[in-house]
């Protein structure tokens, strides 16, 4: 059970404080897990969520993106697919039909994964009309766009206006403002891989700036065009067999994925509105508390526009030390059940914010689109 909170505590003017933040809510779509419980069962079982299909037979998504056009690269054979992604409850948020068809499906997965993070959070998503909270989303692809433009031009008036604000990009982070009716920032993120993350750090920093009082933030990608997937083959960027394997020498490319995965933020939680009674089992209900984050850009690295600069990353570092728990306090865990239980303080009864901070990653795991191209084993 989640402690929530007044809506009186969204509608306030918050104040800089620089505190951390807390992750009070979480929800995700992934290929082979459509929530959070599925996505930890999937790691659990050491589950790989990518899938293989014959590029021109015109089966499954496959026949979706390339139809019955054979296609030579192997790297178009693999992907990692969401279930049901051309399905929306249009009436539940009081979408009309003409204009859901013509919606974009990452607008439509934001609508949903955003309304159950918030749910996950124990907030009521309709006491958050006229609130302080902001939408953050990190988006590069427009791929369904490019099927609207390429296909007949709607007859009428409002369907072309459908046709141009249900596939912005900008339209991810607006559209769940507009549908929420929230008054925080609503900021859509283009950069590259790294989207996401970056859309992240910005709503962290808008919070502890002061200038959203909550923040819902991740991000969104479909794969809805076989062209782009023929050209990131062609251009030796997607893995022959179908495997990311980051960091090694043996890499290959990576495999695209699809899916969404929202978090609902806030100050940390002693200095956001919750009781004093409720402030204990709140942080038990919040999944993790972010203290600082930088972002910055490879610039020159000698290796290329796509290779990681070591002295810009020694700098990012450096940006936010002072905020970094020093390396005693810093413990990694490979064991995914013994970790989930940890973080949620099921396996002894030392308060969770007094434990070592717990480090691992699920960047090769599922397999979702993060893993990068190596080039004689170096991450590009």
């Amino acid at each position: 059970m989640f402690a929530s909170r007044s809506a009186s505590a969204f509608n306030s003017v918050p104040s800089a404080s620089g505190e951390p933040v807390a992750i009070i809510g979480m929800a995700c779509r992934f290929p082979g897990a459509n929530d959070i419980e599925a996505f930890w069962r999937l790691l659990e079982a050491g589950g790989n969520a990518v899938t293989e299909g014959v590029p021109g037979s015109g089966v499954g998504r496959w026949g979706q993106l390339f139809g019955e056009n054979p296609v030579q690269s192997e790297g178009c054979r693999f992907g990692a697919f969401v279930d049901d992604i051309d399905q929306f409850d249009d009436a539940f948020f009081r979408i009309s039909p003409v204009e859901a068809e013509l919606l974009d499906p990452q607008q439509r997965m934001m609508l949903e994964v955003s309304w159950r993070a918030l749910e996950d959070a124990g907030i009521d998503p309709d006491r958050l009309r006229e609130s302080r909270t902001g939408v953050y989303t990190g988006i590069s692809n427009d791929e369904y766009r490019m099927l609207v433009v390429e296909s007949a031009k709607p007859a009428e008036a409002a369907a072309c206006l459908y046709a141009l604000s249900g596939t912005n990009l900008n339209g991810t982070a607006g559209r769940v403002s507009f549908v929420l009716g929230l008054r925080g920032p609503a900021k859509a993120v283009d950069a590259a891989c790294a989207s996401a993350m970056v859309a992240i750090n910005d709503a962290v920093a808008d919070l502890q700036q002061g200038k959203a009082n909550l923040a819902i933030a991740g991000g969104v990608q479909a794969i809805l065009n076989g062209r782009i997937d023929e050209l990131r083959a062609d251009a030796m960027m997607l893995s022959p067999d179908g495997q990311c394997k980051t960091f090694d020498a043996s890499a290959n490319g990576y495999v695209r994925a699809e899916g969404c995965g929202k978090a609902a933020r806030c100050p940390e939680l002693e200095h956001a509105g919750y009781s004093s009674s409720s402030r204990a089992m709140a942080w038990k209900a919040s999944n993790a508390v972010c203290r600082s984050s930088t972002i910055s850009a490879a610039s020159t690295s000698g290796s290329g526009r796509f290779s990681p600069s070591s002295s810009t990353l020694s700098l990012s570092q450096r940006r936010s030390r002072s905020s970094f728990r020093p390396p005693a306090q810093v413990e990694r865990r490979e064991d995914v059940p013994q970790l989930r239980h940890m973080l949620r303080g099921e396996l002894d009864e030392e308060p969770v914010r007094n434990r070592k901070l717990l480090v691992d990653n699920d960047k090769t795991g599922p397999h979702f689109e993060r893993g990068e191209r190596h080039d004689q084993g170096r991450s590009r």
